[in-house]
């Protein structure tokens, strides 16, 4: 039992540093579109490593994002794959929404949010219970 307690948590610190962090890094890499290549002389894929590098509302959130997955390796090594892949990335999906949610760019019918958060819960825990037998 202490096991599932201790991945659960790796589950859902993975999924809160991925999930949050996935708006704030869409938001931070705006105007990269908007780089004018033909006129620099640094090569294109540069020239935005430089535009995003520069940014703190681009790096902080990408190293909180590479923290996510440090705890993921990190769980990666005393469990199974094929189910912390899964778990992780429905619980990402879970703070995705709720962080898109309160920085205003998308609204949540709660109703369905709600059945998609108890299937998700649900599946966690059949994955979980079918990994220890």
């Amino acid at each position: 039992f202490d096991q599932f307690i201790g991945i659960f948590a790796r589950v859902i610190l993975v999924g809160i540093f991925w999930g949050c962090t996935n708006p704030l890094l869409k938001r931070g890499s705006k105007g990269i579109e908007n780089i004018d290549f033909k006129n620099s002389k640094l090569p294109r894929v540069i020239a935005e490593f430089k535009f995003l590098l520069t940014r703190l509302e681009y790096v902080i959130p990408f190293l909180i994002n590479m923290a996510g997955s440090s705890v993921f390796f990190l769980t990666l090594g005393s469990f199974d794959l094929k189910i912390v892949s899964p778990l992780c990335n429905a619980v990402t999906q879970v703070f995705t929404v709720l962080t898109s949610y309160f920085l205003g760019e998308q609204t949540i019918d709660m109703k369905l949010f709600s059945i998609a958060v108890v299937l998700i819960s649900v599946g966690t825990g059949i994955c979980l219970h079918h990994s220890e037998n």
